[in-house]
């Protein structure tokens, strides 16, 4: 009797210990899941969502002394739409084990300053 029940507590024992390690190393792993996803999106600096290629065409006429002149210039841009990845912290990226689903929430979308290509402006006129 005494030898069962030493048995039947040191499976309890066992069972429990089973459980606890297992809890406490899900959190370590969904806690280091998180943080290595961290890691890996703030090290890729700025991620570029969106880039549109325009041209600007302005039309100008000006009339002196009963002659016409008209100048048209067409410049050529990029604009760049960036997500800057540093920006994330801990708290943005979260790991739900139950599910198996990673949810991280994006910083704002930065507009990175026009690159306007200088030396391909064109210049168009007409008159004197």
């Amino acid at each position: 009797m005494n030898r069962a029940l030493g048995l039947l507590i040191a499976l309890a024992l066992l069972i429990g210990g089973g459980v606890w390690y297992g809890l406490r190393h899900r959190d370590q792993q969904t806690s280091s899941i998180a943080a290595a996803t961290l890691n890996a999106l703030q090290e890729q600096n700025r991620l570029l969502v969106f880039t549109n290629n325009s041209s600007a065409t302005v039309t100008t006429a000006q009339t002196r002394f009963g002659l016409t002149a008209k100048k048209t210039l067409i410049v050529k841009g990029v604009m760049r739409y960036e997500v800057d990845m540093a920006k994330l912290t801990a708290s943005d990226v979260r790991w739900d084990a139950a599910t198996k689903t990673l949810s991280v929430r994006v910083p704002p979308i930065d507009i990175a300053p026009p690159q306007i290509d200088l030396n391909n402006i064109q210049e168009y006129g007409e008159g004197g």
